[in-house]
C-alpha cells in the first residue's frame, strides 16, 4: 500500500491528500485536492474529491 500512495503522491497537486485502505475483500483509495477561489471572491477554496473501490484480489494482505 505504500507503493500505491507514494505513486499517486508523485501524480496529484502539491497540497492535495491521499488516503489509501484495504480490507481483505475492498481497496479504496481518496484524494482531497483544495482548489483556490479566484482572487478577490474572499471564499474558502473548494475542496475537489475522488474515490475509487475495487475488489481486492485474492491472497493480498494474507
Amino acid at each position: 500500500m505504500n507503493a500505491v500512495r507514494a505513486l499517486v503522491a508523485r501524480s496529484v497537486p502539491a497540497g492535495a491528500s491521499v488516503s489509501v485502505r484495504r480490507d481483505s475483500h475492498t481497496s479504496r483509495i481518496e484524494i482531497v485536492v483544495p482548489v483556490k477561489a479566484p482572487a478577490g471572491a474572499e471564499l474558502p477554496p473548494l475542496m475537489i474529491r475522488a474515490r475509487a473501490t475495487a475488489v481486492t484480489e485474492p491472497g493480498v494482505g494474507e
